[in-house]
């Protein structure tokens, strides 16, 4: 839920602002324009600073104008630093950056959007597939004998009663609606790069910890404290993995 007053980043991730490259989180320029204008956005304009025709190096002024004020943002592009796609876009993509700082300024987002990344992101080969998720069998998918499964505790349902969006049980729906930790807006970028070492993805631990009848939350719904404590329990629990497989 966002307020005319701040942007809270879970929303932003409830509709799809936000996107996971290179292991972390960018804005993007269609999430930008959807909140700055639900925070009173006017108007959008640009102006051509610089652009070297042969060389195909562009460099633009944006500016953005709205309730909460006016600022001005700069973007340049060059085929060096766009994907190689976007090598003959490069007016159209200095543009697009330059709005999309104006409108970071705006919003008062300092994360870095998609399309300021440089040229490699995009050349680069592509991160290895996500993990899927258990997908709680259907009724429908299963008839005339269906099972359903809950997706944080795996006990059998009945299938006459449904499962929520997510396929937990009324019990474990209850815990994931859980509104976030105010911390977690500063934790959630550096929490996959702490349990990468350890081996553990992200959203099975999600599932594992609202099941579980010790912690009964995600990490993103924990304090500091208690995802400290959690860290700590997992780091032990890897550190006696490895020494019963030495």
């Amino acid at each position: 839920m966002t307020t005319k007053n701040s942007i809270n980043l879970a929303y932003l991730r409830s509709i799809k602002a936000i996107v996971w490259l290179q292991g972390r989180e960018y804005l993007t320029h269609n999430g930008l324009l959807r909140v700055a204008h639900e925070h009173g956005l006017k108007s959008i304009t640009s102006d051509l600073v610089h652009w070297d025709a042969e060389g195909r190096q562009a460099v633009v002024k944006a500016t953005v104008f709205g309730e909460r004020g006016t600022f001005t943002g700069y973007g340049d592009a060059s085929p060096g630093n766009v994907a190689r796609h976007l090598k003959e876009a490069t007016l159209r993509m200095a543009e697009t950056r330059a709005v999309n700082r104006a409108l970071r300024l705006y919003t008062g987002l300092g994360m870095t959007t998609a399309e300021e990344l440089p040229g490699d992101q995009d050349d680069a080969p592509p991160p290895p597939a996500p993990r899927a998720q258990p997908i709680p069998p259907r009724p429908a998918d299963l008839m005339p004998n269906p099972v359903t499964l809950c997706a944080a505790c795996s006990r059998h349902q009945d299938p006459l009663v449904m499962l929520d969006d997510h396929g937990f049980c009324n019990e474990h729906a209850e815990q994931w609606r859980v509104p976030e930790d105010p911390s977690w807006d500063a934790a959630h970028v550096e929490w996959p790069a702490l349990l990468e070492p350890l081996g553990i993805d992200p959203e099975a631990l999600d599932l594992r910890c609202t099941a579980s009848p010790h912690w009964k939350a995600r990490p993103a719904q924990m304090t500091v404290e208690e995802r400290g404590r959690l860290l700590e329990v997992l780091k032990q629990h890897n550190d006696r993995k490895r020494g019963a497989a030495r």
